[in-house]
């Protein structure tokens, strides 16, 4: 089984920010531009008393404290917890973006596509062809929207033929996704009575040249997703038994790919507290890094660490994308 570890640059040809871009807009839309939809948001939960705190006074401290992570920040500023899963949701909600999954450039060159190529089979019962699972250390939805959309429209008529045997959530449970800190919320699929639906353009944009309306209709989205994901270090630390789970998965693996992942060291020892039991895993780990330099010295001795210390190996050839490196240096 291939098991991919996936950090925020594993998507970032589908509009998801890093950390830093969120860090960088969120002081901006609120300190520089208050016609932004950030801007307008807070103010109705501020007004609504539902901060607790100024979310001016978060952005200055944010801007003075330098440290390019809103995750980081709120760490060390507890009290902002709540302004700062606002935040994020709303920049992931707006790039959940249904255009941008259909659009024909896109799907050519991002990775979901050659992942289902790996994973169809013509004979339904026996799908899927190669055995995968995903740990993401990412809060949005796009890899189950993406498979299930797959599914459903590849399999529609096999799915009516076995509609008492087999269903699309049932496909879609054979490809383990494990989100380590939370995501927004679920799917439809996953669970009809606690979901939101993909892409909020469908609802909102009618209301885009309405600012009330729009921020109306775009507060009860954010209600039902920040709650869901986990900031504080010392939250993230009480789902020890789901984080048992996926430890029991990466130890299993036939190889362990990692995909845009920044290798924090509080992400890894989350993984594997010991990194003994990482070294004694019986798989390939490898890792892929976008535009890595040979003659940058500090990213060169970087690499080396992470090699020793994990026993990752990286491609000596520099590859320009995901898809790329997948195609040339994964075998499923």
């Amino acid at each position: 089984m291939t098991t991919f570890i996936l950090g925020a640059g594993s998507n970032k040809d589908l509009n998801f920010p890093l950390g830093k871009e969120m860090y960088n807009q969120a002081i901006y839309d609120i300190l520089e531009d208050r016609d932004s939809d950030l801007f307008a948001v807070l103010s109705d939960f501020s007004r609504r008393r539902l901060l607790g705190d100024s979310f001016i006074k978060f952005a200055e401290d944010l801007q003075v404290s330098s440290l390019n992570s809103i995750d980081e920040f709120v760490i060390k500023h507890k009290k902002y917890e709540r302004i700062a899963k606002i935040v994020i949701s709303l920049y992931i909600i707006q790039q959940e973006n249904l255009e941008k999954h259909s659009d024909p450039n896109t799907k050519e060159r991002h990775w979901y596509k050659y992942i289902w190529y790996n994973l169809y089979t013509r004979d339904l019962e026996v799908f899927p062809k190669s055995k995968m699972a995903f740990i993401t250390f990412n809060y949005d939805r796009s890899l189950e929207y993406y498979l299930y959309t797959a599914i459903a429209t590849t399999y529609k008529s096999d799915l009516d033929e076995f509609k008492d045997k087999i269903s699309i959530s049932e496909l879609l449970s054979r490809i383990p996704i494990h989100h380590v800190y939370g995501k927004l919320n679920n799917i439809k699929l996953e669970n009809e009575t606690n979901y939101l639906d993909y892409g909020y353009q469908l609802p909102i944009l009618p209301f885009q040249n309405n600012k009330q309306k729009f921020v109306e209709k775009l507060v009860p989205l954010i209600n039902k997703s920040f709650n869901n994901i986990k900031l504080i270090s010392t939250k993230r630390n009480n789902s020890q038994n789901k984080l048992g789970g996926i430890r029991n998965l990466l130890l299993k693996s036939g190889q362990v790919v990692f995909l845009g992942f920044a290798f924090n060291e509080d992400n890894m020892n989350i993984l594997f507290p010991d990194n003994k039991e990482f070294n004694r895993m019986q798989c390939a780990k490898l890792g892929y890094l976008h535009n890595f330099k040979n003659d940058d010295i500090r990213e060169s001795k970087r690499i080396e660490d992470l090699k020793n210390k994990y026993g990752i190996e990286f491609p000596k050839k520099v590859y320009n994308n995901i898809l790329e490196y997948i195609k040339m240096e994964i075998n499923f």
